[in-house]
């Protein structure tokens, strides 16, 4: 027979109030009298079935009416009873001393008189314990933006609302979120275009005492996959200008490295996990015109198991690689870039990590004197150097692709 609705187990013993086999309350946690005025008989274990009258969700405190102190038949519910919220506090409303004495092994009764409800008032009626009286009321609000904390799900912060004597904990779910975009908040601003949020809601009270709050955001409601990925691109953008006017001792970046400290972060690994899509976001982020290039070059030609890397200065880029029979190729690519620049050595004398120390040389030497003198002035003897320029680019009716194309292919032996 499943249990009565709104009633959970409880396992009594010295040590507290058990809520299940891995949850406890101390006794110190509840408003019966100091602990070294009473000891709980250990002969036989103690299970109490109690109604849950009020959850306090801000203080964790819930207040219960013990209804059966000799629960015979306790498992399998007890360990399989989970709190929905976690329970901090746990306070009686009454006890029953002629049933409570019988399990107690030693006590100093005058601490539990406030709590005492005697068994022969109790038997003078055969009415049950009427339920308390819940009052619900709407509740409405703004809420801003920088003051949410975001939880896988949800989020959620205290408000203080007109007529509470306390502020109540709004909660307000969303699938979508996550504890990531804490860091990010202001850009869920941009995207919704304004810094609070409006929720509506129902709070349940019992007097004074909050029982249950229920809420919810259109505006939050707002943040869904395609919201988030404006979000992901707004972001993207910030964080590389961010880095580009930052990080100017170096010529390459990992993906790793290519965000710490900016507000892409927020994103955990996807960027490193999967550089294609990083590839994408940022063509989508900067609408770049040379987007069949870099398509090309990442799905075709980049090598799968070597990690792409990224240029900041001069101006934000992709560095491909190409393992031929006999030479390793490197592609540079900028974001509206009019030329691909292409390097490649022989693959015997040079292992990759040598290879990606040389060719940022290369790139540095362009950011400090100019892709003009770069260009006339390339020293060939260790690498094979080519421009391959984007021809038509501008054009309504030649499309150059296929011959940028075809050029590139020819190079990789």
């Amino acid at each position: 027979m499943p249990p009565p609705a709104r009633t959970i187990l409880l396992r009594i013993s010295n040590t507290g109030i058990h809520l299940n086999n891995e949850k406890l309350v101390s006794w110190s946690n509840t408003n019966l009298p100091s602990k070294s005025t009473f000891q709980f008989s250990d002969h036989k274990p103690h299970f109490w079935r109690v109604r849950q009258d009020v959850f306090e969700r801000v203080t964790g405190t819930l207040t219960i009416t013990i209804i059966n102190y000799s629960v015979s038949d306790p498992e399998p519910h007890f360990s399989n009873q989970s709190p929905k919220a976690e329970v901090k506090n746990i306070r009686f409303a009454y006890l029953n001393w002629s049933e409570l004495e019988t399990q107690l092994s030693a006590y100093k009764k005058d601490g539990f008189t406030n709590l005492l409800k005697s068994a022969s008032k109790i038997s003078q009626t055969n009415k049950p314990v009427e339920s308390p009286i819940v009052k619900r009321v709407r509740i409405e609000g703004r809420i801003p933006l920088n003051r949410l904390t975001f939880k896988i799900g949800y989020v959620e912060c205290l408000k203080r609302l007109p007529g509470m004597p306390d502020p109540i904990q709004i909660i307000l779910p969303n699938p979508h979120i996550l504890p990531e975009f804490e860091a990010i908040k202001p850009f869920f601003g941009k995207l919704l275009g304004k810094r609070t949020i409006e929720f509506t809601g129902v709070v349940e009270l019992i007097g004074k005492l909050v029982k249950k709050v229920a809420c919810s955001s259109v505006d939050l409601d707002r943040i869904n996959d395609d919201s988030i990925s404006s979000v992901r691109r707004i972001v993207l953008k910030d964080s590389l200008k961010t880095a580009s006017q930052t990080r100017l001792d170096k010529g390459l970046f990992g993906s790793g490295e290519l965000f710490e400290d900016t507000p892409a972060n927020a994103f955990g690994n996807t960027y490193r996990n999967h550089e294609k899509l990083l590839l994408e976001e940022i063509i989508e982020a900067h609408d770049v015109r040379n987007r069949p290039q870099l398509q090309f070059l990442a799905g075709q030609i980049h090598e799968v198991r070597t990690p792409l890397k990224f240029t900041l200065q001069p101006d934000f880029g992709f560095l491909f690689h190409y393992r031929g029979e006999t030479m390793h190729h490197f592609l540079w690519e900028l974001l509206n870039t009019n030329a691909t620049y292409v390097w490649s050595l022989p693959a015997g004398p040079f292992t990759l990590p040598q290879a990606y120390q040389l060719l940022e040389r290369e790139i540095n030497a362009i950011r400090e004197h100019g892709r003009m003198t770069y260009l006339h002035h390339t020293d060939n003897t260790a690498f094979v150097f080519n421009r391959v320029s984007h021809e038509h680019r501008n054009s309504d009716f030649i499309d150059g692709f296929p011959k940028w194309r075809a050029r590139i292919m020819e190079m990789m032996v």
